[in-house]
């Protein structure tokens, strides 16, 4: 019978390797992409897990920035833990005063474009230099709010579904004016991408429906940041599929 001949450097052929060389460097291979895929979900565990953390530094900073040699600054409250940067409007009559927008209307005041102007810039620098925090937000979205105030015109709509109108009209609008009138590196912002490669921002209006004081409708008229973290389990499914993938290799 015959037997078949392995070739090796052994025998004199150079361009030869053995069968168990072979597979030696296959099982290195595969250990070294284990590993890689080990400590990226690993890293993308750790990520998670200080996603709030990210967030507070992400709007604690913000607010530093806003803040600084600013004497708009008392028109934006931050509550880092919650992951809100909150507006709160002072609707104004015949756009006079510190008002963000005129009662009653969607248009922002020439203080209110002041105020969302200097945020814009504050949120957009924030990007710029903390680009590894900024990875665990998912969506930004614009919220608007009213208080249960009617309207003296009604046009066959009740108080809620115009309030509710009205909050959805100011919130683009605030974003729409973030976008289209402010600095270019703010507007680039507006329609940056997360790390999904969707939309980072989103515009929603809730009307009367989350009132924070019952009794207190200048707090219950606001615009409101709301940063939303990355889902844990998508994160976690998308970096388990590296593991997945090497220890499929084998």
């Amino acid at each position: 019978m015959m037997r078949r001949r392995i070739l090796s450097k052994e025998n004199g052929d150079p361009f030869s390797v053995s069968i168990g060389d072979l597979m030696a460097g296959m099982l290195a291979i595969f250990i070294l992409a284990l590993m890689v895929s080990m400590i990226h979900y690993d890293k993308t565990t750790e990520d998670l897990e200080r996603g709030p953390e990210y967030r507070k530094e992400i709007i604690n900073k913000i607010e530093h920035k806003f803040n600084y040699n600013n004497p708009d600054k008392n028109a934006v409250t931050f509550e880092a833990e919650k992951g809100i940067i909150r507006i709160t409007t002072n609707d104004v009559v015949g756009n006079s005063g510190q008002g963000i927008f005129e009662s009653g209307k969607e248009y922002l005041t020439p203080y209110g474009i002041s105020v969302i102007q200097k945020l814009g810039q504050a949120m957009a620098e924030s990007k710029d230099e903390m680009p590894d925090e900024w990875k665990a937000i998912d969506t930004v979205i614009i919220e608007g709010h009213t208080d249960r105030d009617g309207f003296n015109n009604n046009n066959g709509m009740t108080d809620e579904e115009q309030n509710l109108q009205l909050s959805q009209e100011r919130a683009f609008q605030t974003w729409s004016f973030m976008k289209k009138n402010s600095e270019p590196s703010v507007a680039n912002f507006m329609i940056s991408k997360n790390g999904d490669g969707n939309d980072l921002f989103a515009v929603a209006g809730y009307g009367q429906s989350r009132l924070l004081k019952v009794n207190e409708k200048a707090k219950n008229r606001r615009i409101e940041f709301r940063f939303i973290l990355t889902s844990n389990k998508e994160l976690l499914k998308e970096a388990a599929k590296g593991v997945a993938k090497a220890s499929s290799s084998k």
